[in-house]
């Protein structure tokens, strides 16, 4: 009884606790938007990461960048960096967009641009 009483005491102190150090005016400021170098880089990044991760072919690794511009989807704008992979037969998967951030942070990556 008295471990089962200690246990209710213990989470409801860790449950105290959580809520004490939570609160709702808790926010980061935004990243700072990076150059465009720094995205150009970033996005090479990215298709490196999809290609460890498998989610593209091993040829993406020969790919040419083709361009890098800053697109606006709703209310928001990101970078979309663009490569063309020749060796991909299926010609509507040549290109592979990749979507980041201004912050540069990678967000998605498709073969629509969309």
């Amino acid at each position: 009884m008295k471990a089962v009483l200690s246990s209710l005491l213990v989470m409801f102190n860790l449950t105290v606790a959580t809520l004490a150090f939570s609160h709702s005016d808790h926010h980061h400021p935004p990243k700072k938007p990076v150059t465009e170098d720094v995205a150009k880089k970033n996005a090479q990044e990215s298709v490196n990461m999809l290609i460890k991760t498998k989610k593209i072919e091993n040829s993406w690794t020969k790919s040419q960048f083709v361009s890098l511009e800053k697109k606006r989807f709703g209310s928001s704008e990101e970078w979309v960096a663009t490569y063309l992979n020749k060796a991909i037969k299926d010609t509507a998967k040549q290109k592979l967009f990749i979507f980041m951030r201004l912050s540069g942070e990678f967000l998605a990556a498709n073969y629509t641009g969309k």
